[in-house]
């Protein structure tokens, strides 16, 4: 419970500071699910998001030469 609080606390306060990064940014909604996740499936180090971020780059340089 203190986790779900806390990461509510923490969106509450970036909605409040920075309301488009909870838009643009896909791991703040992964975080309300994460207590779940660990209840689930174990400790959070076994999941990971920077092997996909990789592929941030390659989506950048296409948007940026297609105009």
């Amino acid at each position: 419970m203190k986790l779900s609080w806390t990461i509510e606390d923490f969106l509450n306060v970036t909605a409040k500071c920075a309301p488009s990064i909870l838009i643009s940014k896909p791991k703040f909604h992964f975080l309300v699910h994460l207590p779940a996740y660990i209840r689930c499936f174990g400790p959070a180090i076994l999941f990971s998001t920077e092997r996909y971020e990789s592929f941030n780059h390659v989506f950048r340089l296409t948007c940026m030469h297609s105009n």
